[in-house]
């Protein structure tokens, strides 16, 4: 069976369907399917079109449907319809022509896009190379569709490696205490309108709400960010735009307070 709040949510839209006392039931239901990501029709239901359809009958259709999904989500890699539907069509980017496989140039050009920061840091080659055997690309040189699903799977484990690994090596060269990092986190999740990293503007707007920063100040912090820019540049190689992550932040912040900015330095 699926899971209770699946019941639970079920269970509220039949009282919100009896409640409605809507005349033609099936198409009701075929609706309610359609709100948990389902597309079937009332043929799904088994019976004749002017039944109504039972509780016992809607929520055996229901068990049935979210069996299937999981099925289908452990066949390919953990990834919903909704999830494939969207990596199909990147997929289908570096494979314009429909042949089912991508090789030669449009495979670096999608290694590239899709692994910016593992391609470049000396740290995962080993793993990155680990990767595309485990994908079976190193061996044949294409890659499938299933491959390509196993492959962003992959890689995105890999890529939350790298992220708590560089913010474990921050933490230590900051010496910050976990109740500062996670002070200076919800600093940066403020500060951010992406979540993942910051730009100079959002950094500067982030420090002016608490103290104005006039021309002085601004270059100082102007500085500090090409510094952590260059850093983080020089471990990962050229990056597309000029952002800092979570763990470049910290160190920022650990050189202003070591230099006072804005009255930063702790008492």
């Amino acid at each position: 069976m699926f899971a209770a709040e699946g019941c639970n949510m079920i269970a509220y839209h039949l009282v919100s369907l009896e409640c409605q006392q809507e005349v033609d039931s099936q198409n009701c239901e075929a609706r309610l399917l359609a709100g948990f990501g389902f597309t079937a029709d009332v043929q799904i239901f088994g019976v004749d079109e002017d039944d109504e359809v039972s509780e016992d009958c809607f929520l055996t259709v229901c068990s049935k449907l979210f069996q299937e999904r999981r099925k289908e989500c452990r066949q390919n890699g953990g990834w919903n319809f909704e999830q494939m539907r969207l990596l199909k069509k990147v997929f289908e980017t570096y494979d314009p022509h429909n042949i089912g496989f991508v090789a030669n140039k449009e495979l670096i050009r999608l290694l590239s896009e899709i692994l910016p920061n593992l391609s470049r840091d000396p740290f995962f080659r080993p793993e990155l190379k680990a990767i595309l055997q485990n994908v079976q690309v190193e061996g044949t040189g294409r890659l499938g569709f299933h491959d390509f699903l196993s492959l962003v799977q992959l890689c995105r484990s890999a890529q939350e490696k790298m992220v708590a690994r560089r913010q474990q090596a921050a933490i230590q060269d900051t010496g910050f205490s976990q109740s500062d990092v996670q002070a200076y986190r919800d600093f940066f999740l403020a500060a951010s309108t992406n979540s993942n990293t910051v730009t100079f503007e959002e950094v500067w707007t982030l420090f002016h709400s608490t103290t104005p920063l006039g021309n002085g100040l601004t270059e100082t912090l102007h500085a500090a960010f090409k510094d952590q820019l260059r850093l983080r540049k020089d471990d990962q190689g050229e990056m597309q735009d000029d952002v800092l992550e979570f763990p470049d932040f910290l160190r920022l912040v650990k050189d202003l307070e070591d230099t006072n900015f804005a009255g930063l330095s702790k008492a």
